[in-house]
């Protein structure tokens, strides 16, 4: 469910900020209200208002968003208003020169400030701490998504048939991500108010989902679908008083056809398909792919298709030789898992002076990851905190969290002692008892010489085989995402065919399906 308020709070940052109109004289500033729908349920709405001015002899183009948003979670019922208030400063190309975003999420408050410059953007935030300053490097040939609608504009282009791929920055992720335009032609689509909207109807390919727009000519948004489960649309006026409906619920969890005994750790080999529709291509990423985590492979049996997965043990034996602590050698290519970011700021006073307590005396990096897991379990409480997604300091302070916050508050104490650490989500099998079930979950990696998966919600460093990866959680890499919401879209229930236990034979279902997890996968 967080990585869905993401997408919506990203859906109206990127889309719903209204086209000045193309006159020579500044014209009043225009005001365009939008509801937004989570699920078929109303959950929050949106005020956008732009206004042209004067910069000295410049010309600029304000455009100014406030979003409010209420989400109940279904599986512990608990209720988080999210809100932003964004103001994004263009040129009269409505090429972006910079942006302000205030974010409340619940307790927690983030403030952010871009500048966007010839071939970087440098981005500051702030949430009541120590400053994060983050610069992601760019060619030049970045365009907003406004530049991008007028360039085809002017080149004729907003018609039926028509495609266009470029470059943009997302604000929400701090990252360059390629956005894949398909023209469909004008169209009509009804409101939930029953009104009748008409424009320029675009298929949207951006952060690995697809999305249908509905535009006016002047790049103004009048209804937006996002991966099946958000809606915005244009409307007249908000309600007063404003109320939320609730939620459907999503299917967070999966009953498993297997309850695996014994220990979760002690799995070392699991084999599970899944049916699901190829929704990839184009940009879109498949849902699951072979790395570290498992070997994948896809199926088409008659009309079904879908993914099998040979899940991998991560454990670390005893021939693993960690690296010596401190470490005197980082490998250039994860030195940045070594920075502060907004989620985790291990830059922090007084998180940085826990890491130092924690690992003092620690044998070898191995001894010190050990350290900083067990206090992450044994410390925070396991339950809702106050916001959505509370950052390290705030899960640290409030001593309570999900598996989000355990990850966050491990990544961040592992980065202020040294260690490169990033955060990671997906899906996991547990069982306990007499049931078993999947569930989406966040956990990290921690760099000991390579990089080992860390479970500080269950206090494990190297994982047993039963996660399903599905992308790294960091600014700056948005490979993998929307992977969870495509995942939550098609009901993903994975179906366990076989399991191994360490020490054990292997258990397969009777009439298992077997497949090659040696060859390539292919659609």
């Amino acid at each position: 469910m967080r990585r869905l308020c993401s997408a919506l709070m990203l859906l109206l940052l990127a889309y719903a900020s209204a086209a000045a109109q193309e006159t020579p004289k500044a014209p009043e500033p225009s005001t365009f209200l939008y509801l937004a729908y989570m699920s078929n349920a109303r959950v929050g709405y949106m005020k956008s208002t732009v206004e042209r001015f004067k910069e000295g002899e410049a010309e600029r183009i304000r455009t100014t968003d406030v979003q409010h948003l209420i989400i109940k979670r279904s599986w512990d019922k608990s209720t988080f208003e999210i809100g932003s208030r964004s103001e994004e400063i263009f040129d009269s190309d409505f090429r972006q020169i910079s942006a302000k975003v205030s974010k409340t999420d619940g307790a927690q408050t983030l403030e952010c400030e871009y500048t966007f410059e010839e071939k970087r953007v440098a981005v500051v935030v702030s949430n009541g701490g120590k400053k994060t300053s983050l610069e992601v490097k760019h060619d030049g040939n970045i365009l907003s998504d406004r530049q991008a609608f007028m360039k085809l504009k002017a080149q004729g282009k907003l018609k039926a048939g028509e495609r266009f791929t470029f470059t943009r920055f997302d604000l929400s992720d701090m990252a360059l991500e390629q956005s894949t335009w398909m023209i469909q032609g004008e169209g009509t689509r009804k409101t939930r108010t029953g009104a009748k909207l008409t424009g320029m109807v675009i298929n949207l390919i951006e952060g690995g989902e697809r999305s249908e727009a509905l535009f006016d000519l002047e790049a103004n948004p009048l209804w937006i679908q996002s991966g099946g489960l958000i809606l915005v649309e244009k409307v007249d006026a908000i309600p007063e008083p404003f109320t939320v409906e609730d939620v459907p619920a999503l299917k967070t969890s999966m009953e498993a056809n297997i309850v695996v005994p014994g220990k979760n750790e002690n799995i070392e080999r699991m084999e599970i398909h899944f049916r699901f529709p190829v929704d990839d291509g184009d940009g879109i990423l498949p849902l699951i792919e072979t790395n570290e985590y498992h070997d994948v492979v896809r199926y088409e049996k008659g009309k079904e298709t879908g993914y099998a997965a040979r899940l991998k043990s991560r454990r670390l034996g005893a021939d693993f030789k960690a690296p010596a602590y401190p470490l005197t050698q980082v490998d250039d290519t994860v030195k940045a898992l070594l920075e502060p970011t907004p989620q985790c700021e291990s830059h922090d006073d007084v998180l940085v002076k826990k890491a130092q307590e924690l690992v003092k005396g620690a044998k070898d990096s191995r001894a010190a990851a050990e350290a900083l897991c067990k206090f992450v379990y044994r410390y925070l409480k396991k339950e809702s905190g106050n916001s959505g997604s509370a950052t390290a300091r705030q899960a640290f302070d409030e001593k309570k969290g999900d598996c989000t916050e355990h990850s966050a508050l491990f990544v961040a104490l592992a980065r202020a002692a040294g260690l490169p650490a990033r955060n990671v989500s997906g899906v996991v099998y547990v069982s306990g008892g007499s049931e078993g079930f999947w569930g989406y979950h966040a956990w990290s990696e921690v760099w000991l010489g390579q990089w080992v998966p860390v479970d500080a919600t269950v206090n494990e460093v190297g994982t047993s085989a039963r996660y399903l990866f599905f992308q790294y959680d960091e600014p700056g890499d948005s490979h993998g995402g929307g992977r969870t919401s495509r995942a939550l879209v098609n009901n993903l229930s994975p179906w366990i065919d076989a399991y191994k236990l360490a020490g054990k034979e292997e258990v397969r279902e009777e009439n298992a399906r077997r497949y090659d997890f040696d060859k390539p996968a292919t659609k």
